[in-house]
C-alpha cells in the first residue's frame, strides 16, 4: 500500500515488535456486568517452569473497525486494569487503565512461584474481552474463578504503598479533616478517593460534590449517573465552536454531569469512597467540595466481594504509627485545598471566557488600526524626559510643572 494511501485511511498505528523465540497465547475471557465484584469472571494463574522469565500480560476489548471508542451503536468500552500478584498476594505489576482498547504491563516471574494476572473493571458493562500472555519462555497457565478479596486488598495496598509498583504513573494528595483522611489518587484515566477511619468509636461520613465530563462515576451505591449540567455544557459548546472555526477544536460533543455522593466509612477502616473512569480521552473530572463528620450510627454492611468493602487498618496501619504515606502527603495539603477552590471558581472563570475572547479580539483590532496611522513628529526632549516606567528604569525622574 503507498503510505499515502495509508495515512489517509488511519488515524493511527500500533506497531507491535515480535521478539525471536517468545512464546504467546490468548485466553477468551467476559466481563460478568452484574456491577459487584472484579467486574470479570475469570484470573489466569502462572507459573514458570524453567527459571526466572519475563512475561507481559496484555488485556485488549473487541472494538469495531473504524471506530475509536465505540463498538455497537451506543456503546463505550469497559475500563480495564490489571494486577500481577504473587503468591504472597503482593503486587508485583500492576496498569491502571480507561475505556482503552488494550492495557498491557510486565513482569519477571521467578522459578517455583505462582502469580496472578487478575482483570479489573469498575463499569463491567457485559461482553468479552481476551487476555494475552506473551513470554520470553513457556509457562504454565491455568484460568480459575478470580477472588475478588485478595484483589480489592492488593489494590488499596498499592494505592497506598509509598512505592507502588505500577506502569501508570499517578499522582496522590491528602487532605485532613481532623476527624479522618481522604487520599485522592489521579491517573491519566481514573481517579480513585480512598477514605481512612482511624478512629476506633465512630463511623466516617463523607460528602462529594463533583463534575465530570465524559466521565463513568462508581460510588458505594452503584453506578451512578448524575444530573446533567446544562449550563457547563453550553458553554463549552461555544467554546468549542469558536475553537473550530480556527481550527483547533477537537470536535468531542461535551457530556458534563453533575455528581452528589455520600459515603460512610466504619470505625477503624478504610475504603475506597468513590472510582471515576474515564469514557474518552478527552474526559474531566474535578472536585467541587468534600465534606466529612463523626457519626456513632451503625455503617451498612458492604459484601466482601464489594470494591468498597472496608480494610481494617491492620493491614497497613496500626494505632502507635500513622500511615508513612499519609505523613509524606501531608505537604501536598495545601495543593488539594487549592485544586479544590479551582474547581468552585471553575463556573465564575468559564462565565467570564467568552467575554474574554471577544476582548482580545476587540483590542488585537485597535493594535492594527493604530500600527497603520502615521507616527507623530519626533519630540526633542523625549530622550531627557523619558515618561513613566523609563524614567524609573533609567534613574531618571519627570521634573515637575
Amino acid at each position: 500500500m503507498n503510505y499515502s494511501d495509508f495515512i489517509r485511511g488511519f488515524a493511527c498505528a500500533d506497531i507491535c515488535y515480535a521478539r525471536a523465540g517468545w512464546h504467546s497465547q490468548s485466553f477468551d475471557l467476559e466481563f460478568d456486568g452484574h456491577g459487584e465484584g472484579l467486574g470479570v469472571r475469570n484470573a489466569l494463574k502462572l507459573r514458570s517452569v524453567g527459571g526466572a522469565v519475563e512475561c507481559w500480560v496484555m488485556g485488549i476489548q473487541p472494538t469495531e473497525r473504524g471506530k475509536q471508542v465505540k463498538r455497537p451503536k451506543g456503546y463505550y468500552l469497559n475500563d480495564l486494569s490489571l494486577l500481577i500478584l504473587d503468591d504472597a498476594g503482593e503486587v508485583v505489576a500492576s496498569v491502571l487503565g480507561g475505556a482503552r482498547r488494550d492495557v498491557s504491563c510486565s513482569a519477571v516471574m521467578e522459578e517455583g512461584r505462582e502469580y496472578v494476572a487478575v482483570p479489573v473493571s469498575f463499569r463491567a458493562s457485559r461482553g468479552p474481552f481476551v487476555l494475552r500472555i506473551y513470554a520470553a519462555a513457556p509457562v504454565e497457565v491455568l484460568q480459575e474463578p478470580a477472588s475478588p478479596k485478595l484483589a480489592w486488598r492488593a489494590m488499596h495496598r498499592l494505592l497506598m504503598s509509598p512505592a507502588p509498583k505500577t506502569q501508570t504513573p499517578f499522582q496522590r494528595m491528602a487532605y485532613d479533616f481532623g476527624v479522618g483522611e481522604v487520599v485522592v489518587v489521579e491517573a491519566a484515566s481514573m481517579a480513585l478517593g480512598l477514605a481512612v477511619n482511624q478512629n476506633p468509636s465512630a463511623s466516617l461520613s463523607l460528602r462529594f460534590v463533583a463534575a465530570g465530563n465524559h466521565t463513568v462515576l462508581r460510588t458505594q451505591g452503584g453506578m451512578q449517573d448524575g444530573c446533567s449540567d446544562e449550563e457547563r455544557n453550553q458553554r463549552q459548546k461555544q467554546a468549542e465552536s469558536k475553537a473550530k472555526s480556527r481550527g483547533k477544536g477537537h470536535g468531542q460533543k461535551p457530556n458534563w454531569r453533575l455528581y452528589d455522593v455520600e459515603a460512610s466509612i466504619p470505625k477503624f477502616c478504610q475504603s475506597l469512597a468513590f472510582v471515576a473512569v474515564a469514557q474518552l480521552d478527552t474526559w474531566e473530572f474535578s472536585l467541587e467540595n468534600m465534606e466529612a463528620k463523626q457519626d456513632l450510627d451503625e455503617t451498612p454492611v458492604v459484601s466482601a466481594a464489594s470494591a468498597f468493602a472496608p480494610v481494617t487498618p491492620s493491614h497497613w496501619v496500626n494505632q502507635e504509627h500513622r500511615s508513612s504515606l499519609l505523613d509524606d502527603l501531608d505537604d501536598d495539603d495545601a495543593e488539594l485545598q487549592a485544586a479544590i477552590l479551582a474547581s468552585q471558581n471553575d463556573s465564575e472563570n468559564l462565565r467570564h471566557f467568552q467575554a474574554k475572547e471577544e476582548e482580545s479580539d476587540e483590542d488585537l483590532a485597535l493594535a492594527i488600526s493604530l500600527s497603520l496611522q502615521p507616527l507623530p513628529a519626533p519630540n526633542a526632549d523625549a530622550k531627557e524626559r523619558p515618561a513613566n516606567r523609563w524614567a524609573r528604569r533609567h534613574g531618571w525622574q519627570r521634573q515637575p510643572g
